[in-house]
């Protein structure tokens, strides 16, 4: 029997919450399409306009941001509002982009 590797199980946690999170996508997408990087309130404004915009912010910092720092999708320091896109995590919505299986699924 094939063992799956440590990397592989991360790759596909990291695969299922991007597929299936609409929020989490639009941030993946938005620092893809700005060479890995963005702050904070750019973010922002890519989930959110209008009146949504102070309850995205708080999803953000304390919900989105948070699980991708953990999956090892971002790198963020939350005291400059600086985001980083990891390498991993630009293979992986590369590879998504590609099939297309960004902007599939909803939910979250």
């Amino acid at each position: 029997m094939a063992r799956t590797s440590r990397q592989g199980r991360g790759d596909d946690v990291l695969v299922r919450e991007l597929v299936g999170s609409p929020q989490r996508q639009a941030i993946v997408k938005r620092l893809a399409d700005n060479d890995g990087d963005a702050t904070f309130e750019e973010l922002v404004g890519a989930l959110s306009d209008g009146p949504e915009e102070t309850m995205s912010a708080v999803r953000l910092y304390h919900v989105h941001l948070p699980k991708l720092q953990t999956m090892g999708a971002v790198d963020w320091d939350s005291e400059t509002g600086a985001v980083r896109l990891t390498p991993r995590a630009h293979r992986t919505f590369e590879t998504l982009a590609a099939n297309g299986l960004f902007g599939r699924v909803t939910g979250d």
